[in-house]
């Protein structure tokens, strides 16, 4: 197809309906992948959730990224006003991406950091929201808690296939652009 003809990508676009149509908005959730090395191997905090969103499942540190805010900020800002760790914001290493469409239908992207442990700098992780959080353990990353939050599921499969996204139960996966 030569350059600006892109009648096959608008073949089926209506410029009317298209304007009328709101801005694609979802929540950008940030999640912290904060391991150390333990007795049995890499260990990964998680934390088991109570009263309100995925209560009585185990999740990472976690949290909505805020309006004019930096991923890794809001990344740093969730850690500490969770478990209080002071996790410096450059040194965060995204390690992935997941685009879900949950049970509820609110779609979501998922912003997955990667942090080594470093209580002498980073402090010793704390439950600092106590309403939102009833437990927090290092758990080996061979035998993580069953009641693991899908979405933390995702993020940690990814991380640890080294695949950088997926998008995961979409209702129609399989739709195809441009005619083909």
């Amino acid at each position: 197809m030569a350059t600006g003809d892109n009648r096959r990508l608008t073949a089926t676009h209506d410029p009317v309906t298209a304007a009328r149509k709101e801005p694609y908005l979802v929540p950008v959730d940030v999640l912290l992948l904060y391991t150390r090395v333990g007795p049995d191997g890499t260990e990964l905090l998680v934390g088991l959730r109570q009263g309100g969103f995925a209560s009585g499942h185990w999740d990472t540190v976690s949290g909505k990224l805020e309006p004019d805010e930096a991923l890794q900020q809001g990344m740093a800002r969730e850690a500490f006003e969770e478990t209080r760790l002071r996790v410096p914001a450059d040194e965060l290493r995204l390690v992935a991406v997941a685009h879900w469409h949950p049970p509820d239908g609110t779609p979501r992207v998922g912003m997955f950091f990667h942090l080594e442990a470093d209580p002498g700098r980073h402090g010793e992780p704390v439950i600092a929201e106590p309403g939102k959080c009833r437990e927090l353990r290092w758990a080996p990353m061979t035998a993580l808690p069953t009641l693991l939050l899908r979405y933390t599921e995702i993020g940690i499969d990814l991380y640890r296939s080294g695949r950088p996204y997926t998008s995961v139960d979409w209702p129609d996966s399989t739709q195809t652009f441009g005619g083909r």
